[in-house]
């Protein structure tokens, strides 16, 4: 996570920087439990990087992340899973073994293509609680998305990410890049 700062300070105003951690655990609400869901620990800066928004509720603040706070938002076919058709805002269900509270549902995205994951099957989590809940900050990758501000500046934001990375990991020039970095277009190249 330090790495993510680093590089969201050093990109301030150019790019949006999104660090997201992920892994899979149990969610359970009273007798229901649904297995091996999706959770996802990001920030705020989810929404600008996706087109998906909450149904109902809200989704993750700056005051969630930087607090620690052990709210959530979920998928629908979470809510469907869990709840039914009672409005799960406000309620707490237990994610592996720590509560969540409920603040939103991500409107229904559909299913996915070619396999990929399920949309509709995940739970956001503010990434500050899911290090405190599951761990995670020295044995866990991070993933971080860069989002140019504008579509003009595509073309040399993965120079400047890359240089910038190598900065933050005291790369020397004659040293192999320890990351990589993955384009939009080459994984959409990949199904046309």
């Amino acid at each position: 996570l330090r790495e993510a700062r680093a590089l969201e300070e050093r990109m301030r105003g150019r790019a949006i920087v999104n660090p997201t951690v992920d892994g899979r655990r149990d969610v359970k609400f009273r007798a229901e439990t649904m297995d091996d869901v999706p959770i996802i620990g990001t920030t705020e800066k989810q929404t600008a990087l996706s087109s998906a928004r909450p149904e109902i509720g809200r989704f993750l603040l700056p005051f969630d992340v930087r607090f620690k706070k052990n709210v959530c938002v979920i998928g629908a076919d979470v809510r469907d899973g869990l709840f039914g058709t009672a409005n799960p805002i406000n309620q707490t269900l237990s994610i592996g073994r720590t509560a969540f509270r409920v603040i939103g549902v991500m409107e229904k995205q559909g299913g996915s293509f070619l396999g990929g994951p399920n949309f509709d099957r995940q739970v956001f989590v503010p990434i500050t609680s899911y290090v405190k809940a599951f761990g995670g900050r020295h044995h866990q990758d991070v993933n971080v998305a860069v989002k140019a501000q504008t579509l003009a500046a595509i073309a040399d934001l993965e120079y400047e990410v890359t240089g910038e990375m190598r900065k933050i990991r005291r790369l020397r020039p004659s040293e192999a890049d320890n990351f990589s970095i993955n384009k939009l277009d080459t994984l959409v190249g990949t199904f046309n």
